[in-house]
């Protein structure tokens, strides 16, 4: 529902061998220990006092004739604490602790003629919920998907973020090596577990082991797990958990909540508001030979070629660019090939390259003349062309080739 919560798709690492873990091809569960179930309403008469006289609320529900119908408005509504019902004049009225946040919309004179109702919960374990998730997707949008919230949307649901936003929620799913066959190559091959984007602060675990902690929805995480590819090929359980008290230092999409077109939400994380979480773009295998090597980013930079401008740039009549593009690779044993850049707009080029076991990363360049590009403007004052470019590293002993565009 918010936004960057849509299935985002980006370009996936440049890996001789690639293995989806999207939806629907890999079945994705979100469970999570809710809240005890209700329990009722404890009553009891209001006896007003020169302080209590007047009470504030943040609901205002006519029609209601008795004070279990307002117990159960109160129990529908995550925020109330409680509610207070006058029978002769059918009225329920919601109320909400202060630390809540919630707006108070009206005041009330009170008397004997009210009944306070509070509700309770029962005794016991909590509620176990489950449900099918998406990846890429958000909680939010599998909650009512499933048909356990209503539209986040609407009127004052999307304060009601006790489920989603109070407790941990844990994203699963089986996945099974053997869906790589022979394409994990030969012994010494790296397999890597890739995602392409994590809302909000969550623990990756595979078959029980932690693999590290996703704490910036901005960035690409990838966990190394060669040791899926030893031995005979079988079935293990990855698991996402979504823990509130992760803290994530801010990185995540500042319009999630609060902005002039978004809700402002009931839930905050450092003092800025939130809304859903989940595993909102990609999850995938990617098998690295030892003969080949895989690029996990490739990031354009451009820089004016001329002295700093002070006057607006005429089309193809300014110093032209040059376009750097940073490649990050991983290699599992050292290699040497060939870095070759495409541009859209321009003859190819191409770095000779000698690279280590694990991380590395090297820069190829290629000029963009004036005569070869037009410029972007802002909105309203032109147009906002866009270049492909294209990373291909080619290994020296005929290992696969890989590619990543951009």
């Amino acid at each position: 529902h918010a936004a960057e919560l849509t299935s985002m798709s980006d370009a996936k690492i440049g890996a001789p061998t690639i293995l989806s873990l999207d939806s629907p091809t890999t079945r994705w569960t979100a469970s999570t220990d809710g809240a005890s179930p209700p329990a009722g309403c404890g009553f009891t008469r209001v006896q007003p006092s020169p302080v209590s006289a007047v009470v504030l609320a943040s609901g205002r529900v006519e029609g209601v004739r008795t004070r279990e119908a307002c117990c159960e408005r109160c129990w529908a509504e995550a925020l109330c604490v409680s509610s207070l019902h006058d029978a002769g004049a059918a009225l329920c009225l919601l109320q909400t602790s202060p630390e809540s946040g919630a707006a108070t919309v009206l005041a009330a004179e009170v008397d004997e003629a009210w009944t306070r109702c509070e509700p309770k919960r029962a005794d016991g374990p909590p509620l176990s919920l489950q449900i099918d998730a998406s990846v890429p997707g958000d909680l939010l949008t599998d909650l009512q998907r499933a048909g356990v919230i209503g539209d986040p949307l609407r009127e004052k649901n999307w304060l009601n973020s006790s489920l989603w936003n109070h407790h941990t929620w844990t994203y699963t799913a089986s996945i099974s090596t053997a869906q790589l066959g022979s394409r994990l190559g030969r012994p010494g091959s790296r397999l890597l577990l890739v995602f392409d984007g994590i809302k909000m602060g969550a623990t990756v675990e595979l078959d029980g082991a932690r693999l590290g902690v996703a704490a910036d929805q901005f960035l690409r995480y990838s966990f190394d797990v060669s040791d899926l590819a030893v031995g005979a090929p079988r079935t293990h359980t990855l698991a996402v958990s979504f823990d509130p008290a992760i803290h994530v230092d801010g990185r995540f999409a500042a319009c999630t909540g609060g902005w002039d077109w978004a809700p402002y939400s009931h839930s905050y994380l450092d003092g800025a508001h939130t809304m859903s979480k989940g595993i909102w773009k990609s999850v995938y295998l990617a098998a690295v030979p030892p003969s080949s090597a895989a690029i996990l980013h490739a990031v354009p930079q451009i820089f004016y070629r001329g002295d700093y401008p002070t006057a607006r740039l005429e089309e193809g009549g300014h110093a032209g660019f040059r376009v750097a593009v940073v490649v990050h690779f991983e290699a599992a044993t050292p290699l040497r090939g060939t870095l070759r850049l495409a541009t859209e707009w321009g003859p190819p080029c191409a770095l000779p390259l000698s690279l280590p076991a694990g991380a590395s990363n090297a820069t190829i360049e290629a000029a963009a003349r004036a005569s070869e590009v037009r410029l972007w403007w802002p909105n309203g004052l032109g147009g906002q062309p866009l270049y492909r470019v294209s990373v291909t590293f080619r290994p020296d002993d005929g290992g696969s080739p890989v590619t990543v565009n951009r």
